[in-house]
Formats: C-alpha cells, structure tokens, sequence
C-alpha cells in the first residue's frame, strides 16, 4: 500500500499495524495514518480495528512489549487432525514451520515428520503413489511437534544498550543459533539442517560454518554494539590463529572485518 510508504506502518494485504513508544506519537501517527487512507478515498472497518491497544494479535502472533503466539494460533494448532494425504501433512508443517523461530527444539522434532513426507515422495508406482499410510508412531511424533510448539517462548525486542549474545550449538547433524540480549531473554533464533558436507565437518568446522552463514544477519541486529559468541567446542582458538586452513574460518573472519 503505497499511500503509507513513509508512515513506518507494518502492512499485511489489507492490514495495517503500528507501534509506537508513547501515546502521544501513537496518536500523531494515526492520524496521520487515517488522513493518508481517507485522502486515497479508501475507508476504514471500523468493527475490526483496534486502536491504543497495549496487546494485539497479528498473523498469528501475540504482540506487546515482546512476541508470543497468539491464542488463534494455538486453537488452530489444537485443532489439527491427522493427515489423510501428502498434501494434508505438507499443510500441517506449514503451520508449524511459520513459528519455528519461536523455538529452540522445533528442528529436532519436526525432522520425523519432514523424513515421512520425503519418504512417502519417494514411493513410485500408480499403486504407491494413490495409497496414504499414516502410522501411530507417525502420529505421536505429530504430537511431540505440536506440544513443543504450545511452549514456544516469548522474543524480546533487541536492545539498544547491550551486547547480542549468540549461541551456537550443533546436535544430531542440526544447527541451533539463540540469539539473546546480554542479562535479557532471547531476541529470536535460527536452525536448519546441516548439509551433507558440513556433517562431515568437526564440530569446530560445523560452528565456523554456522557463524559464517549468520554473521551478517547478526551483524545488522547488534545495532552497533558488540557480539559475544558462545559455542560448545573452543572454536575461538581457530579464529586467533595466524594461519587458518579453514574455508569457514576464513570467511567469517572476512565478513567479521567487513
């Protein structure tokens, strides 16, 4: 929506969401806001608006002073029902997928599910390809998802004032970074699947490959203030050695200089 380009307004197709730190620029901006709209000759439902409020749901998420899921979210969680297709199941871990930044875990246990469907893909045959199969154990693993995901933690805003904390763990061929503000809750987190290379790595290697492929995203969410990097192994002794072998090593140390 063009007409509210420079307004620093979130937009969703036709949903307009603002934030701002006190009521009075709250309101500035609104009104600013409904002139731009009523000016474009579009019109506000005013039975699904929402103004100064302190706690709102938006896409799905829960958004105050830090970010959570919504209460619809959850319900539509809840009411999820086995896949009777491929395509049910595809549909299910789309949902699920859209929260994954919201917690630590999801890569762990929504693989099972992910392997399935990459299983059942796999099936030829007109036989195969028309019979669905879904088993309890598919279906307690459904489960153990869907939980894990009604504990997803709340993300804080970053703050201005401290270091980024970033921890990097990597398990069972996945990748976890948490991303937290120094003495503060967690800001948000990255995961995904390690490739076939990067599992043939040491578990340095494996961490020096993650940082790299994170730096600059990190970078850009400290605002100028330092990183403090944790990881299970003593990956920082790669990165003080004045001759370092390591592609991964080098190239984070690239971008750390950029």
């Amino acid at each position: 929506m063009d007409v509210l380009k420079d307004l620093g307004v979130t937009i969703y197709i036709d949903d307009v969401f603002l934030a701002d730190d006190t009521e009075e620029e709250h309101l500035q901006r609104l009104q600013q806001v409904v002139e731009r709209l009523t000016d474009a000759g579009l019109k506000l439902n005013l039975k699904k608006c929402q103004f100064g409020q302190f706690r709102v749901n938006y896409l799905g998420f829960q958004v105050a002073a830090d970010l959570g899921l919504s209460d619809g979210y959850r319900e539509k969680l809840n009411q999820v029902r086995p896949p009777a297709s491929e395509n049910d199941l595809q549909k299910i871990l789309g949902l699920c997928n859209y929260v994954r930044d919201h917690d630590p875990n999801y890569q762990k246990y929504a693989k099972p599910l992910y392997a399935c469907l990459k299983k059942k893909g796999e099936k030829s045959g007109e036989e195969t390809q028309n019979k669905w199969s879904w088993t309890a154990t598919d279906q307690q693993n459904l489960e153990r998802l869907k939980a894990v995901i009604q504990d997803a933690i709340r993300l804080e805003p970053r703050s201005l004032t401290t270091r980024l904390v970033a921890e990097v763990s990597c398990e069972d061929d996945d990748a976890v970074v948490k991303v937290k503000n120094e003495g503060g809750g967690m800001v948000t987190l990255w995961s995904y699947t390690l490739s076939s290379v990067e599992k043939k790595f040491p578990q340095e290697e494996k961490e020096l490959a993650v940082l790299a492929r994170y730096w600059g995203t990190m970078k850009d969410l400290a605002q100028g203030q330092g990183i403090k990097v944790i990881t299970q192994s003593q990956v920082h002794r790669y990165l003080r050695k004045e001759t370092i072998e390591s592609t991964k090593a080098t190239n984070l140390k690239s971008t750390q200089n950029e």
